[in-house]
């Protein structure tokens, strides 16, 4: 069972389109095939989701653009964080704030 807390997270990307709240992120040090990414977006008591694939690169893991539609999302701030798992690793990126018009 991976370690809660054992890798890096870092968000790259988090942006607000006309259609869809996007982010991508990476896995810092973790060079491996398989593992998923999951995008939590929250405001008060409202939690959206969404899940990407990985891809190993040469120094890193990096996480898929993830999307929410904008149609789920009220307007205002938005608190989001990018979580990664394997079978041997795991962690959470720090929150991140989006504004959605």
């Amino acid at each position: 069972m991976p370690n809660a807390s054992d890798v890096f997270v870092n968000v790259i990307t988090a942006d607000v389109t006309e259609t869809e709240l996007e982010a991508t992120a990476m896995v810092a040090g973790v060079i491996e095939e398989g593992g998923s990414c999951t995008l939590v977006a929250t405001k008060g008591t409202t939690r959206r989701t969404a899940t990407g694939t990985t891809m190993a690169g040469p120094e890193s893991t990096y996480c898929a653009l993830m999307t929410v539609p904008v149609t789920e999302l009220r307007p205002g701030d938005w608190k989001i964080t990018v979580s990664y798992k394997s079978a041997l690793h795991s962690g959470t990126s720090s929150e991140v704030t989006v504004v959605v018009p």
